[in-house]
């Protein structure tokens, strides 16, 4: 496989405020992982090219407050 070809997936937890924003997220190219209701947050994965994209999309949605990389993907916490 090609270095082209390959895909670097990474995981962000989006915060929002109303579910409204579910309907922006089902036309991006992210997979919902998991939705914490309780705490109005969903955590998704998609590949590392689309990061400002998503964001600058996000940004613009009705009910969005905010996007930060989960840390499972974050190498400084992962210290086994």
């Amino acid at each position: 496989m090609t270095k082209e070809n390959q895909t670097e997936r990474v995981a962000y937890i989006i915060s929002y405020s109303s579910k409204a924003i579910f309907k922006r997220l089902e036309k991006m190219p992210v997979k919902i992982s998991y939705v914490s209701e309780a705490n109005n947050q969903v955590l998704v994965y998609f590949d590392k090219r689309f990061v400002g994209d998503i964001e600058n999309k996000l940004k613009k949605a009705k009910g969005f407050v905010s996007m930060e990389e989960s840390a499972l993907f974050q190498e400084e916490v992962l210290n086994f």
